[in-house]
């Protein structure tokens, strides 16, 4: 599918451009890979963009760095009375902050960092069964992307022959190497019939301050290109789905359809907003998001409120729930068709299940029936 220029499809959005968070980037250094460039990038990505790290990472280089090139971030923190986390999956994600919305990356995209082959290397090998189990979660909640930042290494092919040194339980300093192991590990993870990992990789480990402080640099600028190109192909669908998508699936209507309950003018109103809402984002769109929109503290009063109205949609109109079911897609186009299909079967799943538990109730029933 053909798609609009990235500036186009901002415009086309109506985003607010006027006041951005990022004022005055620095880029004179001699710390700048000579590679970061792009107006776009620069003028109409980086301004807007807000890093958000894990306040458990121990290794704060790339706030620092944030702070140095005066970029935007935030520590992601667990907070009961401002009703605030941690972040549930990966030790960085990022949202982009326009003067009329904010689109946030948490619990869709992660990026996990990996500060040494040492530590990925025990993963492998010791904490495998955990490593995998968090993977699952976050295909089970329909991550968008998740990158493996791995800060040993130029390329994949390194980790083959990639030495690291350890001081094991006596004190004793020892040498191994990551071999066979973690280069199939990481190979298999990054397939799409697996994880589908993406990995962006740099070794940062040279003892010299220097070359670590410029190797950490290329590192950062690698991540924010990613997530420059990820969120400006979001972009672009967000606005190609805009222009495709008829006026009247805009405007909502989708309660237009015959159905066995009548429907109040209060619900044909919420469920229009959550129904453009949904259109127009055109991705996994969660609860708590469908809330924020419609001006909502999110409880559980809300949330089912939510989930009835979603449920009065579904008659009329396709609606994908993610696999975690806390969240909504609403198919527009061609390329939505698998994601249809899936739903289809998954529901067919349900029905059978269903069917299969009223047999009991039916040879219950039959017993005193005949008698």
């Amino acid at each position: 599918m053909k798609l609009i220029p990235y500036e186009q499809a901002l415009n086309k959005l109506k985003l607010d451009k006027k006041n951005p968070i990022n004022n005055n980037i620095l880029f004179n250094s001699r710390l700048t890979p000579s590679w970061v460039s792009g107006k776009d990038f620069i003028h109409h990505f980086l301004p807007y963009l807000t890093i958000k790290i894990d306040s458990r990472e121990q290794d704060d280089w790339v706030k620092k760095i944030c702070d140095y090139y005066k970029i935007s971030n935030e520590l992601a923190v667990k907070n009961k009375k401002e009703k605030t986390e941690n972040l549930k999956e990966g030790d960085i994600t990022f949202s982009v902050h326009f003067g009329n919305k904010v689109y946030d990356y948490t619990n869709i995209v992660a990026y996990e960092r990996k500060g040494s082959a040492c530590e990925f290397y025990n993963n492998v090998l010791a904490d495998r069964e955990r490593l995998e189990n968090e993977f699952d979660r976050q295909l089970q909640k329909g991550y968008k992307k998740f990158v493996l930042v791995l800060e040993f290494g130029n390329k994949i092919d390194d980790l083959i022959d990639y030495e690291f040194s350890f001081y094991d339980r006596n004190g004793n300093l020892e040498t191994k190497s990551c071999g066979q192991t973690v280069f199939a590990t990481v190979s298999s993870w990054t397939q799409p019939n697996k994880y589908a990992f993406d990995l962006i990789q740099c070794d940062t480990q040279s003892k010299d301050k220097t070359q670590r402080t410029l190797a950490r640099s290329k590192l950062f600028w690698l991540m924010l290109f990613d997530m420059y190109y990820f969120f400006k192909q979001e972009i672009r669908l967000e606005a190609q789905n805009l222009i495709n998508t008829k006026t009247n699936e805009i405007k909502g209507d989708w309660y237009m359809y015959d159905c066995e309950k009548p429907i109040t003018e209060n619900q044909k109103e919420i469920g229009n907003k959550i129904y453009v809402f949904l259109v127009k984002a055109h991705r996994n769109v969660t609860k708590e998001e469908i809330c924020a929109h419609l001006g909502w503290q999110y409880n559980s009063t809300s949330d089912r409120k939510i989930r009835d109205t979603i449920n009065l949609i579904k008659k009329r109109r396709p609606i994908v729930a993610t696999p975690d079911q806390k969240g909504y897609f609403a198919p527009t186009c061609k390329d939505d068709v698998e994601r249809c299909i899936h739903q289809w079967k998954y529901i067919d799943g349900i029905i059978a299940d269903l069917e299969a538990t009223k047999k009991p109730l039916i040879s219950f029933c039959s017993r005193y029936n005949d008698k």
